[in-house]
């Protein structure tokens, strides 16, 4: 598995609290990723273009 991302930035991406928990990281991969899908991307006043380059960049670099 190739890692981009130390822990700590992936941490930092997904927006974690100094303490967390699994729950706490799957419910924040889950929001980034709805967040940024193509799907939703208007609804959340992004184009589709943007949001697929940041799901890529974002969600997949902060997968550990």
């Amino acid at each position: 598995m190739r890692q981009d991302m130390t822990r700590s930035e992936a941490e930092r991406a997904l927006g974690l609290p100094e303490r967390y928990g699994m729950a706490d990281v799957r419910r924040a991969f889950k929001g980034r990723a709805q967040r940024y899908h193509p799907d939703n991307a208007r609804r959340n006043g992004f184009s589709e273009t943007f949001a697929q380059q940041k799901m890529t960049e974002e969600i997949g670099r902060a997968h550990v």
